[in-house]
């Protein structure tokens, strides 16, 4: 079972005081929005550099480049996957950024026996 971090949720001040935003310009990107970390994952992973760019237009998200996010989608793979997941991680591999993250993730879900 991979590792979960619930601090936001069970966080006093949180459960106490959150709202609902309410201000547009910090709502979540269409592309984002209501998408477990699975599925982002995935979908961040199957991206293409074109869908990125119409994606997080005038978004802070570009500065990390399009491999920044397929890094951190591989990582969730590797912690949260399973060996459904492995197709998409072993797709990546093809991309032109090295996806070392990838291969390690892809590794991890093939041999790991405790899932």
């Amino acid at each position: 079972m991979g590792y979960r971090d619930i601090c936001q949720e069970v966080c006093p001040w949180n459960v106490s005081f959150a709202r609902p935003n309410k201000v547009p310009e910090f709502a979540a990107r269409e592309v984002l929005a209501g998408k477990d970390a699975r599925t982002l994952a995935r979908e961040l992973l199957a991206m293409t550099q074109d869908e990125f760019s119409v994606a997080f237009k005038g978004s802070p998200m570009k500065r990390a480049k399009l491999w920044g996010p397929k890094r951190n989608a591989a990582i969730v793979l590797g912690n949260i996957g399973d060996e459904r997941d492995v197709d998409i991680l072993i797709r990546a591999l093809d991309e032109r950024e090295p996806l070392g993250t990838t291969v390690r993730s892809e590794q991890r879900l093939t041999t790991d026996q405790s899932r």
